[in-house]
């Protein structure tokens, strides 16, 4: 899981699909190296203003089930009221 914030200099989402991209060529090298499938998950946090709520989604996504993420690139507002795992499955469905 990589959060990064590119400090509100550009629109919200400006980022998503390059971080998707990365979050796509990660999960295939940790794929190919490792064997197995491994999530990336991209969290744009710009703007960002709950740290606790953060905190509980990524120990949601981290004891959850593992593999159940794939890939994905996610803007805050995704996570404010469903976990993790649950919005980067949205976007595959």
């Amino acid at each position: 899981m990589v959060a990064y914030t590119h400090g509100g200099s550009l629109p919200e989402g400006a980022c998503l699909a390059a971080a998707a991209q990365a979050a796509t060529r990660m999960h295939s090298t940790l794929e190919r190296s490792r064997g197995e499938s491994v999530d990336v998950v991209n969290l744009d946090v710009t703007g960002w203003e709950d740290g606790e709520l953060l905190r509980d989604r990524v120990l949601e996504a981290v004891a959850g089930n593992p593999r159940a993420a794939g890939d994905a690139a996610l803007a805050w507002h995704d996570i404010i009221d469903t976990p993790i795992h649950s919005a980067a499955m949205r976007q595959f469905y």
